[in-house]
């Protein structure tokens, strides 16, 4: 990401590049990559935020850039969608379902690959960011555990009594 914002700053030098969620020595290692890379102006690196911290840098941002390369669901990427955010994915499978189509993927794992996607999400119309906000918001529990309870019909579970906690 850190190598994918120097080729993509040198396109727009006013975006700020915010990670998230660093532990003390992931962030010196980023630091140590910030400086080497001449980027420091640009990049902030912030350490575990209390939810109302992220979420007001989560909502306050330009684009989500997430290119996770193993993901159970994809919850970050259905937020952004449901944000009306630019969302840039890695082809990631779970990501891939999660977000329909309505998510910048990379070709790739390569800085230059993440550059041209970062290029590619900030040009989404506001119709496509509206597309991917309404998939978002089939997103829902009740619909989750519909198909839950659907899954356990289909497949002849049983269901079973808990087990007395005397």
């Amino acid at each position: 990401v850190l190598r994918a914002w120097q080729l993509y700053g040198s396109e727009d030098p006013d975006r700020m590049l915010r990670i998230c969620g660093l532990t003390s020595g992931g962030r010196s290692a980023a630091q140590r990559l910030v400086s080497q890379l001449g980027i420091a102006e640009r990049v902030e690196l912030l350490p575990w935020l209390s939810d109302e911290q992220f979420e007001a840098v989560f909502a306050g941002a330009a684009a989500i850039l997430f290119p996770s390369d193993f993901e159970g669901f994809g919850l970050p990427a259905i937020e952004a969608l449901r944000l009306g955010l630019p969302l840039v994915i890695s082809p990631d499978p779970a990501l891939l379902e999660v977000t329909g189509g309505h998510a910048i993927v990379t070709r790739d794992e390569t800085p230059g690959a993440l550059a041209a996607a970062i290029e590619q999400a900030l040009k989404l119309t506001s119709e496509q960011l509206a597309a991917g906000t309404a998939h978002a918001r089939t997103f829902t529990w009740e619909r989750m555990a519909g198909q839950a309870r659907e899954a356990l019909v289909r497949s002849g579970a049983q269901p079973q009594r808990p087990a007395s906690s005397r």
